[in-house]
């Protein structure tokens, strides 16, 4: 895990970072850290030789790379296996055909193949739960966490609501809150939906899922892998778990459900995940040499991120990548960090982060420091968290260490460099 990179190792020699585009390697909670550069910085202490490994390295590194900043050394064929057949299918024409069903007739073809010769399949869908959100379709508003601004997830085993974030649960509403309408329906799909309506499609199938609902201690992880990998189940349906690093020889289909999803997040990495999430997938099939295929599911497949990834064209993805950072000023054209305010007190929280701001942006100017920019404050991607209000100001630019000092201290600040949302 990316604490091993504090483990006090004497005589430290080689340093080996396995898949370093991961955003596991960001710790996001105090002490925040970013475990690639932790790994720069004990390798330049220490003399030890850094390894950084990747089918597909984040566009920052490799643009260091490319540039001289690091060596760089490339693997232009597969150790073993074969490059599985990947295919985006357009779901709006699916939807425009008729086929309104999360899944495509193209999809439940190649996996009703799989399944004819024995061999098995894996979809990915990064959505737990039942539905993704409940919502009254009179009056059109979905059930909210009390303590976080978001909806709550509907799961199947507790038969009630979840919120991801805070752990806040509650009953199945059986009226709107709001109006009183019983007209109240759970819409979306998570892992929880998919597998029931794959066990429906494929009835004789043996059918597994993986997602932290079910692995919630590394004994029912294991437990899941060691079933799938000795071949004692044909289907496994799972969140982002399944997607790295695993030798599953029998595994010849690979269904992305919906590859959108990380396209729609508010952030400038969202091409970069979209790119790694189908490629990282894609590399779970055909590792034994037999004739494979990738189904990726999206209503944008001309993006060029899917077009690219399809393709296995990392070059490609990096040359389109590029010119939009280059754009609008992301890195690797420049640095940025995020100071974030919380409080229980909405006004408050916004009030004191509009004056860390103007102080930051002050202190800056009397300081004669340029070529760093004061953005915000806006409310965060999720305002509300734990009963909390978040606003957020963004330091983009160059050197932001020399603009540390200035960003205020306390219980109720945290400053994060290269944050991952």
């Amino acid at each position: 895990s990316r604490s091993a990179v504090f483990a006090p190792i004497p005589r430290l020699g080689l340093i080996c970072l396995d898949e370093e585009g991961s955003a596991a390697y960001k710790q996001d909670r105090t002490p925040r850290y970013e475990t690639g550069w932790v790994a720069r910085r004990l390798a330049s202490i220490t003399g030890a030789r850094l390894v950084a490994g990747s089918a597909t390295p984040s566009v920052a590194t490799y643009s260091q790379a490319v540039n001289g900043g690091i060596a760089l050394a490339r693997l232009t064929e597969r150790v073993r296996g074969r490059d599985a057949h990947v295919e985006l299918v357009d779901m709006r024409d699916e939807a425009a055909e008729g086929n309104r069903q999360p899944l495509s007739r193209r999809l439940v073809e190649v996996v009703s193949r799989a399944l004819e010769r024995e061999e098995q399949t894996i979809l990915y869908l990064n959505r737990r739960g039942m539905a993704t959100f409940v919502m009254c379709r009179d009056c059109g508003r979905s059930v909210q966490c009390l303590g976080c601004s978001v909806a709550l997830v509907q799961h199947a085993e507790i038969e009630g609501l979840v919120c991801h974030y805070c752990g806040y649960s509650r009953a199945m509403p059986s009226v709107c809150d709001f109006c009183g309408s019983r007209n109240i329906r759970g819409l979306g799909m998570g892992t929880q939906r998919l597998e029931g309506m794959v066990k429906k499609l494929w009835p004789s199938a043996r059918v597994l899922r993986l997602d932290s609902d079910v692995a919630r201690g590394p004994d029912s992880y294991f437990n899941v892998w060691e079933t799938f990998s000795e071949q004692r189940a044909d289907i496994l349906v799972g969140t982002q778990l399944v997607t790295r690093g695993l030798d599953l020889p029998a595994v010849t289909c690979v269904g992305v459900v919906d590859a959108d999803l990380p396209l729609h997040f508010p952030d400038y990495r969202s091409a970069e995940s979209t790119f790694s999430l189908v490629a990282q997938v894609a590399g779970r099939a055909g590792r034994d040499g037999r004739s494979s295929r990738v189904v990726v599911q999206t209503s944008n497949p001309e993006h060029y991120a899917l077009q690219c990834a399809a393709e296995g064209d990392y070059q490609g993805f990096y040359e389109a990548e590029l010119p939009a950072r280059k754009a609008f000023v992301f890195p690797p054209f420049a640095d940025l960090a995020v100071l974030t305010r919380t409080d229980r007190d909405d006004t408050k929280a916004a009030s004191s982060a509009r004056e860390a701001a103007e102080a930051i942006a002050t202190g800056l100017l009397r300081e004669g420091i340029d070529g760093i920019r004061v953005m915000g404050p806006s409310p965060a991607f999720i305002h509300k968290l734990r009963g909390e209000y978040r606003w957020q100001v963004t330091l983009k630019g160059d050197g932001l260490e020399r603009a540390r000092h200035l960003a205020p201290r306390g219980k109720d600040w945290s400053f994060d460099v290269d944050p991952v949302t």
